[in-house]
């Protein structure tokens, strides 16, 4: 009996560092703040700062501004602690970023294409190189704690491995995680891009705010990433929003699916649509553009956007309640006409009671890639940090 008091006790110690750390990396906190928010004592948040500050993983702020007396100082992630290296895979484009341990980016690199790569084995040399010579240029403070890896899906988190994702045929099948392991020595983290968006978004941009939300990624494809009790759900997989079907009479996809939602939402199948009807429509942003300007070939394809992604919308907010949908992606370009049409459409459709889920654009910052790609990598350190446990290069 004692001895599993003793387990209890250390299990408890690693799970509130681990809360400490999961609050103070969304934001600087004071200590007391701290305590208000984990409902941990004062001593308790301050022996476990102590820790944290003599690991040199934590570093204090400025103090508060606006208090009235002494001030309290605020405490927040040690960014030159460790650093983090970040590649997000576009169907257009790729990122490269190292970021520090706050996951705030150092350098970054954006790339049309992978040096002209033929196969995946020359695209994943091409970044590595990429890599070490940013390394090598920055040279970064701290250690390498680990890099983190966006991609389209569908994709397996566990195995580190992209499977087949439609109008992505360089990267089929690929170990990618297996060989950035070898490459750099340190953990990787695999995920797909809403998903990864929607755990930054949980941490940089809403800080919190929302037990369960979905996060919807429109630009050259459609993907969802759903958080629920403040967690990612489904792990390891990741959801494929964009192949839920809203027309059963729709066309074949090649997911293999029918009428699925990005035939008929993702940015360039909603403009190929447009055109067809009016040629001045030939981009989302003249088709914002014409809308914000009173043309009702404008506003009707902002309307039938909103058609279709209230569709997937409703369908959450009846089964999961959510409490809030943020878009991402092109689709955020000027987006108060299609946020207004969004929140009548799903306030109508909805069952009663449920249609009052907050839709608003992504809070992420201008280099949302880097930031969500180094956050896959904080995501793991802070939950390892809750059992004991490390992600630390081998």
């Amino acid at each position: 009996m004692r001895t599993r008091t003793t387990i209890n006790a250390e299990e408890m110690k690693y799970n509130n560092r681990g809360r400490i750390l999961d609050h103070i990396s969304r934001e600087p906190l004071s200590r007391a703040e701290l305590s208000r928010r984990t409902g941990l004592t004062r001593a308790g948040v301050s022996r476990i700062m102590d820790e944290l500050l003599e690991e040199g993983l934590v570093r204090e702020y400025d103090p508060v501004a606006g208090s009235v007396g002494r001030k309290p100082v605020a405490v927040g992630l040690n960014g030159s602690r460790y650093y983090i290296i970040s590649l997000c895979l576009e169907r257009n484009c790729a990122t490269l970023a190292l970021c520090d341990f706050s996951g705030q980016p150092l350098v970054s690199e954006r790339h049309k294409r992978a040096g002209g790569a033929r196969d995946s084995g020359e695209a994943m040399e091409f970044f590595a190189e990429r890599i070490q010579a940013m390394i090598r240029e920055k040279r970064p403070a701290g250690e390498l704690l680990g890099m983190g890896i966006m991609a389209p899906g569908p994709l397996n988190s566990r195995r580190g491995q992209i499977l087949n994702p439609p109008n992505f045929p360089l990267w089929q099948g690929v170990e990618i995680a297996d060989y950035y392991k070898k490459e750099f020595s340190c953990p990787v983290f695999l995920e797909q891009n809403a998903s990864a968006y929607a755990l930054a978004e949980n941490r940089f941009g809403l800080k919190g705010k929302y037990e369960t939300f979905l996060e919807l990624l429109v630009d050259t494809g459609l993907g969802g990433g759903l958080i629920l009790g403040g967690g990612l759900w489904p792990e390891g997989r990741g959801s494929e929003f964009g192949h839920m079907t809203i027309d059963i009479h729709g066309p074949k996809c090649s997911c293999g699916n029918t009428g699925c939602a990005e035939l008929y939402a993702s940015i360039p199948n909603i403009v190929e649509a447009a055109k067809k009807r009016d040629r001045r429509l030939d981009s989302w942003r003249e088709i914002v553009h014409l809308a914000e300007a009173g043309d009702e070939a404008g506003r009707s394809v902002i309307w039938e956007e909103a058609g279709y992604l209230s569709s997937l919308i409703v369908n959450m907010v009846n089964i999961l309640d959510i409490q809030a949908v943020v878009l991402n992606g092109e689709i955020t370009y000027k987006p108060e006409l299609l946020l207004s049409a969004l929140q009548k459409k799903v306030r109508e459709q909805a069952m009663e009671g449920r249609g009052r889920a907050e839709i608003l654009v992504t809070m992420l910052p201008e280099d949302k890639e880097a930031v969500s790609g180094a956050n896959l990598v904080l995501e793991q350190y802070i939950r390892r940090s809750e059992s004991g446990g490390s992600i630390r290069c081998s």
